[in-house]
């Protein structure tokens, strides 16, 4: 079975972000990539609980939040600032499964 289900994609070849159901803990977890860094935030809410939740990320100054309903509930760090202005800001938006995607 896979780790994770996939709710939300953008990224190149190289670089990119994403949120994901984590498949064990049924909470967020959101990644950030580069070809030499990469970093990741967890949530702790269980999220297959029959209601609909808001989900958001932000990257900044060196710092991830992975928020649901509202509430920030995982953090990480990330040096220096991703550079999406390119190839990654070109890329299609991911929804579900890499099979679907928005352009």
């Amino acid at each position: 079975l896979p780790s994770h289900q996939q709710l939300f994609n953008k990224s190149s070849s190289t670089q990119g972000i994403s949120l994901n159901l984590d498949a064990n803990s049924r909470s967020l977890h959101l990644e950030v990539g580069a070809p030499s860094v990469s970093a990741a935030a967890d949530g702790s809410t269980d999220l297959v609980d029959d209601n609909w939740h808001f989900l958001a990320a932000t990257i900044g100054n060196g710092a991830l939040g992975a928020y649901i309903d509202g509430q920030r509930e995982g953090s990480g760090s990330y040096p220096g600032s991703p550079d999406f202005s390119s190839d990654v800001a070109t890329a299609p938006v991911g929804l579900g499964d890499v099979l679907h995607y928005i352009n």
